[in-house]
């Protein structure tokens, strides 16, 4: 069974979590331990870095893809972009359907 990625805030949670670890590991008894684990939380937190590094640019240049839209009166890119910076966000497909009420100021409130 394939696992679903994880959502950006999940990313995030997950960063702190190894933040905390990180500093209870530094009262270890151990200091050749401490350091192979140090190493390899710092290796395991520079990967999530460059996760979140790539998902914020995907983000960005959705959402850089709606700004022409709009100007292009184009409605059919400005949901498509939508959808995929929301997506980014959240690991979720979001159903086309909804994005209507986002797009509308009208029904956006």
């Amino acid at each position: 069974m394939i696992k679903s990625p994880q959502s950006l805030l999940n990313t995030i949670y997950t960063l702190e979590s190894l933040c905390q670890q990180l500093s209870v590991l530094s009262d270890a008894q151990s200091k050749n331990a401490t350091s192979q684990v140090i190493t390899q939380l710092a290796l395991s937190e520079q990967e999530q870095i460059i996760l979140i590094r790539l998902k914020v640019e995907t983000i960005k240049q959705a959402l850089e893809s709606a700004l022409s839209a709009v100007e292009l009166h184009d409605e059919e890119a400005i949901k498509q972009a939508l959808l995929l910076a929301m997506y980014e966000l959240t690991q979720q497909i979001i159903p086309s359907s909804l994005i209507k009420y986002q797009v509308d100021p009208v029904l956006a409130g």
